[in-house]
């Protein structure tokens, strides 16, 4: 097997590996009951792992994403933004505090 035959099988395997992963947080993020918690789920997971990200998503793509209804993620980014978590905008949410959504997103306290 010549060199790059291997490599290329490595990164193939890499590549399936990744998506096997993310399709295993999305089903999870899928799961949460509270939808609240699955919005911060979402963000959490599209946000990946920048220190202030910007998740360019709309409230509607979002509750897609989330299993929620826009009007519950309008209400949870509103909520979200009093407690300092994030800043909603137009087809965008600034993230402020990482560590708080990921707290929130894994309790499954109701």
């Amino acid at each position: 097997m010549a060199a790059e035959d291997s490599t290329a099988i490595r990164r193939f395997a890499q590549i399936a590996i990744s998506n096997l992963d993310l399709a295993l947080h999305v089903i999870s993020d899928l799961m949460i009951r509270q939808p609240e918690r699955s919005i911060a789920a979402v963000l959490v997971r599209s946000a990946g792992v920048q220190a202030e990200p910007t998740v360019r998503v709309s409230q509607t793509e979002l509750g897609r994403l989330a299993n929620a209804s826009r009007k519950l993620v309008s209400k949870a980014l509103h909520q979200f933004g009093e407690w300092g978590w994030v800043e909603p905008g137009y087809n965008a949410i600034k993230i402020y505090d990482m560590q708080r959504l990921k707290d929130f997103a894994a309790s499954r306290r109701p």
